[in-house]
């Protein structure tokens, strides 16, 4: 990335213009060096130089923030794009929603998500598996659910990160009835659960007291040949020791 932004800081001291094509050179070199504060210094030297940046510009710059949890300059950069004519695509949201979620702004998540419904974007699996994980960390079990639910109506298929992330929030919210539901559901379908799915679901067994749904769970994983971690042993031995079955 250094070398990238020397060779465009030479093209504007050299008095040869960059196109957009040089910049999101530039920006993408950032981008995969994760240094989002040389992206935003690039932005502003451009809009002082009149180069057009593109919607292109707009998602690196976005995935740059993402990566570096940097919520508030992803809104930032999310906000102005008004002032380059850029219209904010589904790409685009993803991340912008990706920065909030990382950095458990569950809330902007949500806003975002509900900006990009009404703009008629069709939000696909990666939209709500990462407003799912927003509301996970954030503890907010029934919003997660509602968007587990929500999916099917839209037509968009879910996956093992889907259940995964839902499964979680259950287990953050103490809820182990809505988890195993979930378990349940997702043993319907042609999906594997796998490791981190049981771990999940007995953990939240764990916290909620169910040591004998834990048990069970751990003996299911050993029917369907999911592996077996120190974590979900650790949970469900946790769970007998606190109900005092020894």
């Amino acid at each position: 990335w250094q070398k990238a932004l020397q060779l465009f800081s030479d093209m504007l001291l050299k008095t040869v213009q960059p196109d957009t094509i040089n910049l999101n050179a530039a920006v993408s070199a950032c981008q995969r060096g994760g240094k989002w504060d040389k992206i935003l210094q690039l932005l502003d030297v451009t809009a002082q130089s009149n180069i057009q940046s593109d919607s292109t510009t707009l998602g690196a710059a976005i995935s740059a923030c993402e990566k570096g949890r940097k919520w508030e300059t992803a809104l930032h950069f999310f906000d102005v794009s008004a002032q380059w004519t850029l219209q904010p695509n589904a790409i685009t949201f993803n991340a912008a929603i990706g920065a909030c979620e990382n950095s458990g702004e569950w809330e902007r998540s949500l806003q975002l998500f509900s900006a990009l419904a009404k703009q008629k974007h069709e939000c696909d699996a990666i939209t709500f598996n990462t407003a799912i994980s927003a509301c996970a960390k954030g503890s907010q079990w029934r919003n997660a659910l509602l968007l587990f639910h929500a999916m099917a109506s839209v037509r968009v298929e879910s996956g093992p990160s889907t259940f995964n992330f839902a499964i979680d929030a259950c287990a953050r919210g103490s809820v182990w009835n809505q988890a195993l539901q979930l378990v349940s559901a997702m043993a319907q379908t042609t999906m594997e659960s796998n490791t981190v799915t049981f771990n999940t679901a007995i953990s939240t067994c764990e916290v909620s007291g169910q040591w004998e749904t834990a048990v069970q769970l751990l003996r299911e994983m050993e029917q369907r040949e999911v592996e077996c971690d120190t974590v979900g042993y650790s949970a469900a031995i946790s769970a007998c020791e606190k109900a005092d079955r020894w």
